[in-house]
């Protein structure tokens, strides 16, 4: 762990140089340009477009029409395409999916984590885009919640370094990162309205930290929250995309506003600081922005402090990719199914081994049971913003079954509760694969308010159709009663039972 974390910080220190001298370079040009722009043009680059193309493209699953912010190519300006994560590239067929934030997270590997993300990265430059919403790093308050899966754990610290990596990697190859959600985001089921109270002192030692480590990393761009601090909405929050992004911390990227319902009044956004309104311009339209120029709510001055450090990131990134866009074949090649499949071994985690159950001598072993609800299932995660729709996915009891191709063994398996018990006691050993899915946990896809799975008037119209997952938090933390049986009934007959948890 010490020998990667100082690889990190020596990475670290190499490129934060190079990245100054890019961003003053960067600045000198955005300024230029930005003495050109018209009104029209600088709103422009203050908000989303494409969202109906995006949508129906998921209901096709062929190809991903990504959203797309601002660019002009007569004044040189790239647009901001974005790709979601952070298991990989998300809703776009056949992209490598790595293992959950959470499991990455439990590996402690900084080092291994950068090389997650620059393969990401590369999987991102070969589809088109330039920017990726991989970094999601809220911190885990309670294990109930529904995006659990999505984040590294629930120490600040640890949280950071390994969302530091993760930037590192992504924006090494000149892909722009977007860490999210800022901040004290840590519910589903209400979490577009939900207001957090918190005093000053757990905001600053619990809430930010690891936020303000990816900040001096140089992470170009920062996804504000859905939910409320202290009455305030963080996607109006002077306080916290401001006062602490920019005047304590030096932030010089940007702040998109969290998709949808993450800005809610165009005023309030531009005297908070929110740069840019995702996934479209509801609120940051040309026609709301000029009536506040001409009311006088607002000047040209307060959109020119949002567009500047637009442009100035956009610049400096596209300057940093050097290298011809990689073909699609990289897309689940087969160094990323390596490194996927590198990742997964270091992040299983050992909870307990009684009767030194584990290691497994197939020298000793003339049969095996693999049996649990999930053990023939392919389970890569929630299937919200962040489901990666890979090609090829090997179910547990399928990857025992390559395994041991070789072996002189028998593999038996049952998915009836009262054969199971059968099969288990001419087993030497057996294997229990339990656990949740998306449908017991995830991101809460939905209309807004307050989450209610049994009302399907507040499911969004794609959930409706089950192209993706209506989400939420957990209602309980326990196993499924069918889970529970099977265990039981393993360990009533046979003394060498492995349990295999999958769960975010």
């Amino acid at each position: 762990m010490k020998t990667a974390l100082k690889s990190l910080t020596i990475a670290l220190g190499l490129l934060l140089p190079l990245a100054t001298i890019a961003q003053t370079s960067a600045d000198s040009s955005a300024r230029a340009i930005l003495a050109q722009m018209s009104v029209r043009q600088k709103v422009h680059e203050l908000h989303g477009r494409g969202v109906v193309k995006f949508g129906l493209s998921i209901l096709v699953r062929k190809k991903v029409r990504s959203v797309k912010a601002g660019g002009d190519r007569k004044l040189g300006i790239p647009p901001t395409i974005f790709l979601d994560g952070p298991r990989g590239v998300s809703l776009y067929k056949g992209t490598t999916a790595f293992p959950v934030t959470m499991a990455r997270g439990a590996s402690w590997d900084p080092a291994l984590e950068q090389r997650v993300g620059t393969a990401i990265a590369t999987e991102i430059l070969a589809l088109g885009a330039n920017y990726s919403g991989a970094v999601c790093m809220n911190l885990l308050r309670h294990p109930r919640w529904g995006r659990s899966q999505e984040t590294y754990g629930e120490d600040p610290h640890h949280v950071g370094q390994m969302a530091v990596a993760l930037t590192l990697g992504i924006q090494a190859l000149g892909v722009q990162a977007c860490a999210k959600h800022f901040a004290v985001n840590s519910m589903e089921n209400n979490r577009f309205g939900g207001d957090f109270i918190v005093d000053e002192r757990t905001l600053h030692e619990v809430y930010l930290p690891h936020f303000k480590k990816v900040i001096d990393a140089g992470v170009a761009s920062v996804m504000s929250s859905y939910n409320q601090l202290n009455g305030e909405y963080c996607g109006h929050s002077r306080l916290l995309l401001t006062d602490i992004l920019r005047q304590q911390w030096g932030f010089r990227g940007y702040v998109t506003s969290d998709w949808q319902h993450g800005l809610r009044d165009t005023k309030a956004g531009i005297h908070a600081g929110m740069n840019v309104e995702m996934p479209s311009g509801t609120h940051y339209s040309v026609r709301r922005i000029k009536r506040l120029i001409r009311d006088r709510e607002i000047t040209e001055a307060h959109i020119d402090t949002l567009v500047l450090p637009i442009v100035r990131t956009k610049l400096q990134f596209a300057a940093r990719r050097t290298e011809p866009r990689p073909d699609k074949d990289v897309l689940a090649c087969t160094a990323h199914r390596t490194l996927a499949r590198e990742v997964a071994e270091q992040s299983a985690v050992l909870l307990k081994n009684e009767a030194s159950a584990l290691p497994l001598d197939l020298s000793e072993l003339r049969s095996i049971a693999v049996v649990g609800s999930l053990a023939n299932s392919v389970e890569t995660g929630d299937h919200g913003s962040s489901r990666v729709f890979a090609t090829d996915v090997v179910s547990p009891l399928a990857g025992i079954r390559a395994y041991l191709k070789d072996a002189d063994m028998q593999i038996h398996t049952a998915t009836s509760t009262d054969s199971i018990g059968a099969v288990c006691q001419r087993a030497d050993a057996v294997v229990v694969v339990a656990g949740t899915t998306w449908e017991d946990e995830g991101e809460y896809i939905g209309q807004g308010g307050i989450r209610d799975s049994l009302d399907r008037e507040k499911l969004n119209p794609i959930v409706k159709m089950k192209v993706l997952g209506r989400g939420g938090d957990r209602r309980h933390l326990n196993l499924h009663p069918q889970d529970i049986a099977t265990i039981k009934a393993a360990a009533m007959v046979n003394g060498r039972v492995i349990v295999v948890l999958v769960a975010g």
